[in-house]
């Protein structure tokens, strides 16, 4: 499935900066892609600057690590919906509440890329194994359209987006 095939009225334009971040790609490779990717860059990152954020009232390393799974999961399941040719009409997600939810700060550097590993691989499976027909479907979120091709091409662009803030506004004050 390449992001060709994608066409802007599968998607909410909100999500338009996330999909264009990714240029010409294929959804399963790059879903692999963005695994090693973000596992490699918070691997490199000690223990004690997962707790470090970059301005007052910004987002934690641990905390922006989980809303990246946190989001996933509401993509995946938007995804599977949607694939399942449910019909849905989903309510969208705040996610300022999720993260504040989370007790990100109580979490371990290990247990969180464990967690997204996990939630990666789910997503992986759930994407191979879909009826290429499938990809086509399409559900509502906030009453815009979403297709399952366009989730699983947020999932990218948006976990593409935090590894940019990651590398811009992170890394540079960490001992990297």
């Amino acid at each position: 499935m390449h992001i060709s095939t994608l066409k802007t009225i599968e998607y909410n334009n909100f999500y338009h900066n996330y999909i264009r971040t990714l240029g010409e790609v294929s959804l399963l490779p790059e879903l692999k892609d963005r695994k090693d990717s973000i596992v490699e860059i918070m691997n490199s990152i000690t223990e004690f600057d997962y707790g470090y954020s970059y301005a007052e009232g910004k987002w934690t390393v641990k905390q922006l690590l989980l809303h990246i799974v946190d989001t996933e999961r509401v993509f995946q399941y938007r995804a599977f919906t949607f694939a399942r040719e449910e019909g849905a009409m989903l309510k969208g997600f705040e996610q300022d509440v999720y993260v504040g939810n989370s007790e990100a700060s109580m979490r371990t550097k290990e247990s969180l890329i464990k967690e997204f590993i996990a939630v990666r691989d789910s997503t992986l499976n759930l994407f191979e194994f879909l009826p290429e027909n499938a990809f086509e479907n399409s559900g509502q979120v906030e009453g815009v359209a979403m297709s399952v091709k366009a989730a699983g091409f947020i999932i990218c662009g948006h976990q593409k987006h935090h590894e940019n803030i990651l590398k811009d506004r992170y890394l540079p004050f960490m001992n990297v």
